[in-house]
Order: structure tokens, then C-alpha cells, then sequence
């Protein structure tokens, strides 16, 4: 089952599962931060 796969392709706001909340606010807090990675 590509489960990853699936929740990639929902919107942020649409999350099916607890391992989806833990990858919401994991990107929430890296957008957050000021990462040159991010910022080019």
C-alpha cells in the first residue's frame, strides 16, 4: 500500500491520519524557519 503516496497528494487541510498531522506541522515548523534550502 503506497499510503505515503496518497497523503502527499491531499491538500494540508485534509488529513486522513495522525501520521499526516505529525508531516502538518513537521512543514509547518520547517516554513517557519528561515532555511536557505527554502529561501533561493
Amino acid at each position: 500500500m503506497n499510503s505515503m503516496e496518497a497523503e502527499t497528494n491531499l491538500p494540508g487541510w485534509m488529513l486522513p491520519c495522525s501520521g499526516c498531522l505529525v508531516m502538518f506541522y513537521a512543514v509547518n515548523a520547517v516554513s517557519r524557519l528561515p532555511s536557505p534550502a527554502l529561501v533561493k
